[in-house]
């Protein structure tokens, strides 16, 4: 099940910043703060080096002219790169709805 890496995550993550709001609730703010930005750049850091996904910078970029002979305007390319085939990535799709619904 594809789901459950991520519930298990999010409720990982949800009991560990329980768990460290409890622990320094005596404390100044500002050690929590430090300390929330330790743990963001740490677990940042590892799901990086972890991560086996190729670099969007060493992607070849496809461009082809239009019916007409023109190229693309400004605006299509624009929207081609902030639209979501959902189709073609329904994975992705759902991805997207559950974190916007967990979010809401």
């Amino acid at each position: 099940n594809n789901r459950t890496p991520s519930a298990s995550n999010v409720l990982l993550g949800a009991m560990c910043s329980f768990v460290c709001v409890i622990v320094f609730s005596g404390r100044d703010y500002h050690e929590h703060y430090g300390l929330m930005v330790i743990l963001l750049m740490a677990t940042g850091t590892i799901a990086c080096l972890a991560a086996q996904e190729e670099s969007s910078t060493h992607r070849v970029v496809e461009t082809s002219p239009r019916e007409g002979g023109h190229e693309d305007s400004w605006l299509h390319r624009l929207l081609q790169n902030y639209t979501l085939d959902v189709r073609r990535h329904w994975p992705f799709f759902l991805l997207l709805v559950t974190k916007t619904l967990y979010c809401a």
